[in-house]
């Protein structure tokens, strides 16, 4: 557990050196954040986080989690001059450089959500609305189909059949096409398993 954190440490001191030359509130207009005075704030599924030179800070004041920071680093340093298109819904797997993280994907993200969620479906939809679900603009087929804001410029279309005789539940997260634009697909992944994870909690109450 030590030697976890010390990683954790020196990767997040590695990334605040990268992020020290990085004009934060030139990046927090293209972001969709507001700039503060020494860097920006941003919400991530609905929750502001402070990001600064000195670090990235809950509502709390405290550090961030180590995913939330990995994820903010990275649209920080990814952060496009011009904004893409937003694109077609994409699942994860038709993205470029997936294919290594698609386990990780499926297990932390769409195979959480089934066995989270299976039978429980009022139970989804009202973890959902917790956590700012909303209809997407599209009439589409499922039991319940839902985007939620990652960052400002990152939707997610959660699509949810629940099980019924012959056929098991099965659900699908799409990202917008230029999702791969402002991240890479480590933090793409990592946006998957939040979202269920947060789905859960919520549901837990």
């Amino acid at each position: 557990m030590a030697e976890k954190s010390s990683v954790f440490k020196e990767t997040y001191a590695h990334y605040l050196d990268r992020i020290a030359d990085v004009d934060l509130a030139a990046v927090a207009k293209r972001l969709g954040g507001e700039a503060t005075d020494d860097g920006f704030c941003i919400p991530f599924f609905g929750r502001p986080y402070a990001v600064a030179p000195s670090g990235v800070t809950d509502p709390e004041g405290k550090r961030a989690p180590f995913d939330v920071c990995i994820v903010l680093f990275k649209s920080i340093l990814m952060c496009p001059e011009v904004l893409p298109e937003a694109g077609e819904w994409t699942a994860f797997r038709e993205f470029k450089d997936a294919a290594p993280l698609g386990g990780y994907f499926s297990a932390n993200a769409l195979n959480a959500m089934v066995k989270a969620f299976t039978g429980r479906l009022d139970a989804l939809g009202r973890a959902a609305e917790i956590i700012g679900g909303r209809p997407p603009e599209e009439s589409l087929t499922y039991d319940l189909a839902l985007v939620f804001d990652a960052l400002p410029r990152i939707p997610l279309l959660m699509l949810f059949n629940d099980a019924e005789e012959g056929f098991d539940a099965r659900c699908s997260i799409l990202f917008r096409k230029s999702t791969e634009v402002y991240l890479d697909m480590e933090c793409v992944g990592i946006l998957g398993a939040q979202l269920a994870g947060y789905l859960k909690a919520a549901a837990e109450g």
